[in-house]
């Protein structure tokens, strides 16, 4: 069963389209190599000028860990 993950940002001050740019980096880049991402898409918050939520869609809450796990690890 999918699962969806969902994390609010707070860039610095002016600086939401800057963290945008890394969220989206990031995934590019990462996100074909990781077990059990399928994607995730980055929202603005309407009403915070500096808020971001990213949506990210998993195979499994399992694999999800695994890879936050492995993240941290890795730095």
């Amino acid at each position: 069963m999918t699962i969806k993950v969902i994390v609010e940002f707070q860039a610095k001050p002016g600086a939401r389209a800057e963290l945008a740019g890394i969220l989206r980096g990031i995934s590019t880049a990462h996100g074909p190599s990781i077990a059990g991402f399928l994607g995730s898409v980055v929202h603005e918050v309407v009403d915070s000028p500096d808020a971001l939520v990213e949506i990210a869609e998993w195979d499994s809450a399992e694999e999800q860990a695994a890879a936050v796990a492995q993240a941290m690890a890795s730095g």
